[in-house]
């Protein structure tokens, strides 16, 4: 198995441990779509989203039993995620939250889809990717939008709910929460002990929002 970032800037790629950076993300945009079907891999997503997601993102992170056969770079896709840079997330200063706290805005990557073969294990080997990616380009944050059905996941990889404010809603809307992934542990025990609430009251407002 290898790990193969494909960029649609390749002018100034970096590089990040274990992973291949590689262009021509136009070809791999069909490769990718093929592969979904071929894999059954994003059962429950919206095709013509997955589709829109592929010819718009910055990166493609693709988990693959890499062929030497050809030149390009092909082979069985295991896991992919799509992936945006410079988006932003917002969040309440924890150190004004008596006063409702100051809405912080600050540069993330944006993980808008990650698929993978079932039952395999092949989501945590791109999630620990990600990270990579996210501390080579000195992201502050790596953000993306959970289904209810993933959450549990995310928060196994050490992701937080962010609290509902006009950025969850533009980035999620009102039907799936935003999810931080931070690699600042500073702040000691307020600061995991905020984290909690906004979980807790995460779920409770997913659970209101199916009934």
């Amino acid at each position: 198995m290898e790990l193969v970032l494909v960029n649609r800037d390749f002018s100034s790629p970096r590089a990040v441990e274990g992973i291949d950076n590689i262009g021509n993300i136009d070809f791999y945009a069909s490769y990718v779509m093929t592969e979904i079907v071929l894999n059954n891999m994003c059962i429950g997503l919206n095709p013509e989203y997955l589709e829109k997601s592929i010819g718009e993102c910055d990166w493609i992170l693709m988990l693959m039993e890499k062929s030497s056969m050809f030149e390009t770079v092909t082979g069985e896709v295991l896991a992919f995620a799509t992936i945006k840079k410079n988006k932003y997330s917002s969040h309440n200063n924890s150190n004004n939250l008596k006063g409702g706290g100051k809405q912080v805005k600050q540069k993330c990557l944006y993980v808008d889809v990650l698929c993978s073969q079932p039952g395999k294990g092949y989501g945590n080997i791109l999630m620990n990717a990600i990270k990579r990616i996210q501390k080579a380009y000195e992201f502050p944050q790596i953000c993306l939008c959970s289904l209810e059905s993933s959450i549990g996941f995310y928060q196994r990889q050490g992701f937080n709910f962010e609290e509902r404010n006009n950025t969850s809603d533009v980035y999620c809307g009102n039907q799936m929460p935003l999810m931080l992934y931070d690699n600042d542990d500073s702040g000691g025990g307020k600061r995991k002990q905020t984290r909690k609430r906004r979980m807790r009251k995460a779920i409770i407002n997913c659970s209101t929002r199916r009934t």
